[in-house]
């Protein structure tokens, strides 16, 4: 009879442990399915980030290139420039808002790489 009660409490001792161990193996599996959730999410946002700034630096490139070539177009007409010759300074003024509109553009973008990357 000892032994009986032995046993018995050994085994609920036992089924103790077990209910102990599947609530644990539970609550692991819902962390585990909680972090591939939050790992996932991270993988998506890395991927939209470097898309928005892979997009952004090749638009970055273009823009650069059309500065240097309003630049130098600029530069160009400015030497031209005859006193008060009336089609040179009207195009010069126009290079010069396209410049502005430019290094807008590309402080937006610069910023906007930044951003994405921090």
């Amino acid at each position: 009879m000892a032994e009986n009660y032995e046993l018995s409490n050994q085994r609920a001792g036992r089924a103790g442990e077990i209910r102990a161990l599947a609530a644990e193996r539970s609550r692991l599996v819902q962390e585990n399915a909680s972090l591939r959730s939050a790992n996932a999410a991270m993988r998506a946002q890395v991927t939209q980030l470097q898309s928005r700034a892979g997009v952004s630096a090749s638009t970055l490139n273009q823009v650069d290139e059309q500065l240097r070539t309003l630049e130098a177009e600029r530069s160009e007409l400015e030497t031209l420039l005859l006193g008060d010759d009336p089609t040179i300074n009207q195009r010069l003024a126009e290079l010069n808002r396209q410049l502005d509109n430019l290094r807008q553009r590309n402080r937006a973008l610069v910023r906007l790489i930044s951003e994405a990357g921090g």
